[in-house]
């Protein structure tokens, strides 16, 4: 299963993306903004191993997805990720990571807003959230470009990189998208 935007291939990990993975997984200054950790090369290859696996699960709650260019497909720049918080309230998780050799060109919001798209049209969601380190500004601007409202902020959530780090949650409703989709541009 595989999506596309108008400048991106939004596909399944495959056993041979690991390295590219590894480029921005393992690279300190794209991962100190991260929920988890740099990774070594036994991470990211686990990490593909269990995104692949997944991909067989049914029913599907989690979707970890590479992103590559449409123009160039053997370009991995980085990845996203849709995953099921709570299936009684029908809300989903979005990430999403890119290489920084990528960043400022506007992919992140490409793929945030087809993330949004996929969960509220293919997956039924009611509520989909998203958190991002106080001091992401990159990822803080993808998450309100692509319309997701700030909802709050925690405080020392998250440990990385010897130190604690506060994380803003972002979330946008069914009926939010909805409204959206049908107001003129």
């Amino acid at each position: 299963m595989q999506h596309e935007t108008d400048r991106m291939i939004i596909r399944e990990f495959e056993m041979s993306d690991w390295t590219a993975v590894h480029r921005y997984g393992a690279d300190l200054n794209i991962m100190k903004y991260a929920i988890y950790h740099a990774n070594s090369e036994t991470d990211t290859r686990n990490f593909v191993m269990r995104a692949m696996e997944s991909a067989e699960e049914e029913p599907r709650t989690e979707f970890e997805r590479a992103v590559v260019l449409r123009d160039s497909p053997d370009t991995l720049i980085g990845g996203c990720g849709f995953s099921l918080e709570d299936e009684n309230d029908r809300e989903w998780r979005i990430g999403y990571c890119f290489h920084s050799d990528f960043w400022g060109n506007g992919y992140g919001t490409e793929v945030c807003k087809s993330l949004l798209q996929f969960g509220f049209c293919d997956c039924g969601a009611h509520r989909v959230s998203a958190v991002c380190d106080i001091e992401n500004i990159g990822s803080i601007r993808v998450l309100e470009k692509s319309g997701l409202v700030r909802e709050g902020r925690f405080r020392e959530k998250s440990w990385g990189l010897g130190e604690w780090h506060d994380e803003l949650q972002y979330a946008m409703l069914d009926s939010q998208w909805h409204e959206n989709q049908s107001s003129p541009s």
